[in-house]
């Protein structure tokens, strides 16, 4: 009896106790967990693309002029996408004191074209002769279309897209003073 009792008081205060409520809002866009890695964006899923560590190389003579290029391992990316109409990738601002959060993602990011070789895919970011230097930083780069993407990304929308390689990074990493830069590749067949 002093069981049912027990009992009794348990159900009468689980009748009383506010049924917790269901989420009923739509679930957040899937986020990357790091800032600027970026993931292809495919069925609402995020797909790693190819991380490379990139490294800057000086080609050339003193009659001829010296270029840099960007040079990746591999002349094509394992991450390949078939289509090539409105690809969408996503990456996550870096967030710190000096980010502002309405900056023109064209500022921080790009995303560019590569050049297949036999071994390798490179860019040109420059060339310099004996009296000249010329900047071929902007060859290369896509036209992109930039919206926020869940709370703290960004999605970058490509035109159509022939085959080919490419890579996105932070703007400007690889003209930076390092040898070498992290770039996200993929491919399109």
């Amino acid at each position: 009896m002093k069981h049912a009792g027990i009992a009794l008081i348990v159900l009468a205060a689980m009748a009383i106790m506010p049924v917790a409520a269901q989420d009923t809002k739509p679930t957040a866009d899937a986020e990357p967990e790091f800032s600027n890695v970026f993931f292809g964006l495919v069925d609402g899923k995020l797909i790693p693309l190819e991380r490379q560590i990139a490294s800057v190389h000086v080609k050339g003579g003193v009659l001829s002029g010296f270029s840099g290029f960007g040079e990746l391992s591999g002349p094509h990316s394992p991450v390949r996408f078939s289509h090539a109409n409105n690809l969408q990738l996503i990456v996550k601002p870096l967030a710190n004191e000096n980010h502002d959060p309405n900056q023109d993602p064209d500022t921080i990011y790009h995303v560019r074209e590569v050049k297949s070789k036999k071994k390798v895919r490179e860019w040109l970011f420059g060339k310099v002769t004996a009296s000249h230097y010329y900047n071929r930083l902007g060859e290369g780069l896509l036209p992109v279309k930039w919206t926020k993407y869940g709370n703290q990304s960004l999605r970058v929308t490509l035109g159509s897209l022939p085959a080919g390689e490419y890579c996105a990074s932070p703007l400007g990493q690889e003209v930076a003073e390092q040898r070498v830069v992290t770039v996200f590749c993929f491919g399109v067949d």
